[in-house]
């Protein structure tokens, strides 16, 4: 059985306008989805051949330092002021996904479609306006080092509805996922952040994440 992440139910600060977002749980203002189970104890018994890997560990990260400065390259929103790494020149925008982490010969990828089911990739902007602004370590000189990928929205208006994600671990001859790699994932709607450490393996290399934003003005329509 599936537990939820731990600390669930304080992962999310209070914010202004809740209503704008669909909720996926009852406990936050992202509506969440996670695809991935948590790994099991070192002591379960072994899976059988036939089951489902195990999914990768997903913990949930609080702000570190309300109203102080931001670190650079921890797609974190650490002074809760809903821009993810602001000043480390990362591009921002009202609907914002990031992933970090701290080997850069190792690959992964945010894959992120909008709500039209439009990919943002490498090479075009997602139908509703998303960008892979930051592809790193990919982009060389341009990355500063740094391992992180980040996907912004470039409009002024927020597209409603269900936004998927999936972050994959890329393993090859020579980047094989010999230990545990610890993933630092953030996101961004309109008024609300929230940001996982997302541990995976060698047999648990990807998790897929779902993010709804309701229609404000359907939701604060009277009913008739």
């Amino acid at each position: 059985m599936c537990r939820p992440p731990l600390g669930a139910d304080h992962d999310v600060r209070p914010l202004r306008a809740r209503r704008s977002l669909a909720l996926g749980l009852s406990w936050g203002v992202l509506g969440l989805t996670l695809t991935a189970c948590s790994r099991p104890a070192a002591s379960a018994p072994p899976r059988d051949a036939g089951a489902a890997p195990p999914g990768p560990v997903v913990r949930v990260l609080l702000p570190t330092s309300p109203g102080g400065a931001e670190t650079c390259f921890n797609a974190t929103d650490d002074n809760g002021n809903l821009l993810l790494d602001e000043g480390c020149d990362v591009r921002q925008g009202d609907v914002h996904f990031m992933v970090a982490w701290p080997d850069p010969s190792l690959d992964v990828d945010l894959l992120v479609v909008d709500p039209s089911g439009s990919l943002a990739s490498a090479t075009a902007p997602s139908t509703l306006g998303l960008v892979l602004s930051d592809d790193c370590p990919r982009a060389g000189g341009a990355c500063s080092a740094q391992a992180f990928e980040s996907v912004h929205l470039d409009a002024d208006d927020v597209p409603v509805g269900t936004y998927h994600v999936r972050i994959v671990v890329q393993t090859g001859a020579r980047a094989r996922l010999e230990r545990p790699l610890s993933v630092r994932f953030g996101a961004r709607l309109k008024d609300a952040t929230l940001a996982r450490e997302i541990e995976f393996s060698a047999d648990a290399r990807e998790v897929t994440l779902a993010f709804s934003v309701a229609d404000e003005a359907r939701v604060a329509s009277p009913r008739d």
